[in-house]
């Protein structure tokens, strides 16, 4: 049985443990094999529902949602998301009926279902201004203490941020579906001028998109993860097997530098999406006419591990160096790109209490991306 999929039977530690992380790999669009993860959350559905514990079965029915998603059946996707929100908001348990919510809305769209699209984006779109009614409401009977004070103030920049994310969806979604929709009925009617600039609006809504999700990843990016000794290996591992058929299409070269019994201390799903994300980087950042070399480097030291990922692509000049960890910053306009991916990198690795940096590689071809993270000690 897949590890990271592996479910055990007991509901506290279905929450706390195993499944946290793989149900984390879905919250990050990372799919190792959505077609097992059916299987496994099938299994443990009904022994939840005999346990009558409602939050995971919600958990259990959101993961479900994603794997059909990912495996393009949107029908089920839909019927499982749907589910999750209704148990959810009967239970009361907010952040999975936002993302049940969300989720639903997008395999409407999918399906070119505008009306009930716009249902569960109004219905989201009512939960998201409520929350920040409650924030606002709540009285100030005690001048907090400035630890106090620095926590509420970064909760209340997330929830701001996930209610911009959400607000800025619901609009997007109707433009992106009603554009759709007049194409599929009267596209047969558009000269060539008209289907470009139709395509040109489809790509933006769809570029946009993109940007909100990852918006919407970063602000879940936790500050104070749970941190654990862990083989590297096991990471870039599943980092490359998500990326295999990119790297197999490009013909990419991977080259791992990595010394035997190699242990790190980090969150290990945060470290899968930071290798994830930087080797994507290297794949999608290509020259003209070339093949991918791709050399994935740990290096250990007394008191932190560096990890390092080193591509012979279009490069970075030093100037750009810090610009290209900011959010939305995208250096080189690739079609696919959103600006967040090293925005991404850049929360994990301070989240560790690390450091992220980027230099030309060798013979100012390509870069390397450096990435720090302490050891206990």
């Amino acid at each position: 049985m897949n590890d990271h999929l592996s479910i055990t039977t007991n509901a506290a530690l279905f929450l706390t443990g195993e499944f946290k992380e793989a149900f984390d790999q879905y919250r990050q669009n990372i799919h190792p094999n959505p077609a097992a993860g059916v299987k496994i959350l099938q299994q443990v559905l009904p022994r939840l529902n005999k346990l009558t514990d409602a939050p995971a079965v919600a958990h259990v029915l959101l993961a479900l949602g994603y794997c059909y998603k990912m495996m393009n059946d949107y029908h089920l996707a839909l019927v499982h998301f749907s589910q999750a929100a209704e148990i959810a908001k009967e239970k009361q348990t907010d952040w999975i009926y936002a993302e049940a919510l969300e989720e639903a809305q997008f395999a409407c769209n999918a399906l070119n279902m505008t009306e009930t699209a716009f249902m569960y984006a109004r219905e989201l779109n009512q939960w998201l201004k409520q929350q920040l009614q409650k924030q606002q409401a709540k009285p100030d009977i005690n001048q907090p203490a400035l630890s106090q004070t620095t926590e509420q103030q970064i909760a209340e920049l997330q929830l701001l941020a996930q209610a911009i994310a959400h607000d800025l969806k619901e609009p997007l979604h109707l433009a992106g579906s009603f554009t759709s929709l007049i194409q599929y009925k009267h596209g047969h009617t558009f000269n060539p001028e008209l289907k470009e600039f139709f395509a040109h609006v489809l790509g933006n809504v769809s570029q946009m998109h993109r940007k909100l999700e990852d918006l919407s990843h970063y602000v879940h990016i936790p500050t104070q993860p749970d941190m654990d000794f862990f083989p590297v290996q096991t990471a870039i591992t599943k980092a490359l097997n998500m990326l295999a058929p990119r790297i197999k299409e490009q013909n990419a070269q991977i080259e791992l530098l990595i010394p035997p019994n190699s242990y790190i201390f980090a969150n290990k799903q945060m470290v899968i999406a930071l290798l994830y994300r930087l080797t994507d980087n290297a794949l999608k950042f290509i020259r003209p006419n070339s093949t991918p070399v791709i050399t994935i480097s740990i290096q250990l030291e007394p008191q932190h591990v560096l990890l390092s990922v080193t591509d012979n692509g279009l490069g970075i000049p030093p100037a750009y160096a810090e610009q290209v960890f900011n959010i939305f910053y995208r250096f080189h306009q690739h079609e696919q790109g959103t600006g967040m991916g090293l925005a991404v990198c850049k929360k994990i690795a301070l989240a560790h209490g690390g450091k992220i940096w980027v230099t030309a590689a060798q013979q100012q071809q390509g870069t390397t991306f450096y990435c720090q993270l302490p050891l206990p000690g």
